[in-house]
């Protein structure tokens, strides 16, 4: 197995015990008005990729290639769209969401955590 493999193996749990944590959170901290949301994005292009890349002894390119190839949209995310997302979750106009995670992946949604 990869090492991207076995760390998406152990990620599983711990982004399991998040989405846990800002369920509750959400819920204990609404009457005291603090709102409470997360994001979950998916493959970003960011640094991490120049590293998958290596440990898969592929180029840039193609690595984002291989990641766009299993979203639905067609393609990874940019950091910017990342951000207007947490932009988003910060608008008070939305305060009614509470313990929200908002996965922001193009469509590639897992089933499980």
């Amino acid at each position: 197995m990869s090492r991207a493999g076995r760390e998406r193996r152990h990620t599983r749990p711990r982004k399991a015990g998040l989405i846990s944590l800002v369920n509750t959170l959400g819920r204990e901290l609404a009457s005291e008005a603090i709102i409470v949301n997360a994001v979950a994005p998916g493959v970003t292009d960011t640094q991490q990729l120049r590293v998958d890349a290596d440990d898969a002894g592929l180029s840039l390119e193609q690595m984002r290639a291989s990641y766009a190839a299993g979203i639905p949209l067609g393609r990874i995310a940019r950091p910017e769209e990342i951000a207007d997302v947490v932009a988003m979750l910060s608008d008070f106009r939305i305060s009614a969401m509470v313990g929200q995670v908002v996965q922001a992946n193009g469509g590639s949604t897992r089933t499980r955590a």
